[in-house]
């Protein structure tokens, strides 16, 4: 049931929002910009961040919400302020749309109501529907609130795209973005199972023995293409296009990578895949074009951003 709730996520909320707010006879537990957060509201972002980590392979144990750290921080009080992060970014977008009078129009409430009906007859019945839902602590409220939230942003985000020139495109390409190349040995297969003891001290000695020949000078693209073993790293030879928000990178590899800077190799990084070794290059001004889709997705992202570091927050 968690998948069928993420592909309404997927589908409704292109951009990255999970979750959904709205008036309720929960307690409020916060503000932003003077609108209430309920505590349903919260305690469902939190679900989805600790879901999200999960799945991002940082860590799988439920204990560890408890015991385990993250970036420094209590496992269970950083999902709680990735949570608080998304509930604010969720509510600023709206608040935006209709401060700039772009509402819901009749059309897109009818596409809401169509959307919510598909998911209906996809479960046979209402009261499966709600019982799915239920399961994973949706009411039919937060379900129809979630599906107007994704609408929201959606009309948002096609109306400020036709403002935005190419210029301010490339602008945001050549200082805001840029190239990733790196070496992956990696400690695990592809379902994800974890290599024995002695084949992961084997890894770890490869990428020890390539860091060496890449702090010595060794040219770093040719590292990449004698030992990577990430098919990324031949189907975009060039590297990752990246920027200073994270479009679907473990946490540790984009935490890496963003505080690189131009021509810097990272320390030896380690995720679920295997161990890393990551190189920083500029963006190439002849692939802006068939970038231009993710340089407007990121561009968005941090105009949302904006928007969140200017919002007052109460919790």
């Amino acid at each position: 049931m968690k998948r069928i709730l993420s592909g309404v996520l997927v589908a409704f909320m292109a951009f990255g929002i999970v979750g959904c707010f709205g008036r309720s006879t929960s307690p409020t537990v916060g503000t932003v910009n003077g609108e209430a957060v309920s505590e349903e509201l919260l305690n469902y972002f939190i679900m989805e961040s600790r879901n999200m980590l999960a799945s991002a392979n940082i860590h799988s144990d439920p204990d560890f919400w408890e015991t385990g750290e993250i970036g420094g921080m209590n496992a269970s009080e950083f999902a709680r302020q990735h949570a608080i992060e998304q509930v604010t970014m969720a509510l600023v977008v709206r608040q935006q749309a209709r401060a700039l009078g772009h509402n819901l129009t009749a059309e897109d409430r009818a596409d809401i109501q169509q959307n919510r009906e598909r998911f209906i007859a996809q479960h046979g019945s209402v009261e499966e529907f709600n019982r799915a839902m239920a399961d994973i602590g949706v009411s039919d409220r937060l379900f129809t609130e979630l599906m107007t939230l994704g609408k929201y942003e959606e009309v948002l985000f096609n109306a400020l795209r036709s403002e935005w020139t190419n210029e301010d495109l490339r602008e945001y390409y050549a200082q805001e973005m840029y190239k990733i190349q790196h070496v992956l040995i990696q400690t695990s297969d592809e379902v994800g199972f974890p290599f024995s003891p002695d084949e992961i001290d084997e890894a770890r000695t490869t990428i020890n023995a390539i860091a060496a020949r890449a702090a010595y000078g060794e040219d770093f693209r040719t590292l990449v293409e004698a030992y990577s073993q990430d098919p990324g790293s031949f189907s975009v030879p060039d590297g990752y296009l990246m920027g200073r928000f994270n479009t679907g990178m473990v946490h540790p590899f984009f935490e890496a990578a963003v505080a690189l800077e131009e021509g810097e190799i990272s320390d030896i990084v380690e995720t679920s895949f295997g161990f890393h070794l990551l190189k920083r290059f500029p963006t190439v001004p002849e692939q802006f074009d068939e970038n231009i889709n993710q340089v407007r997705n990121l561009f968005w992202m941090s105009l949302r951003q904006s928007w969140v570091d200017s919002a007052t927050v109460r919790f």
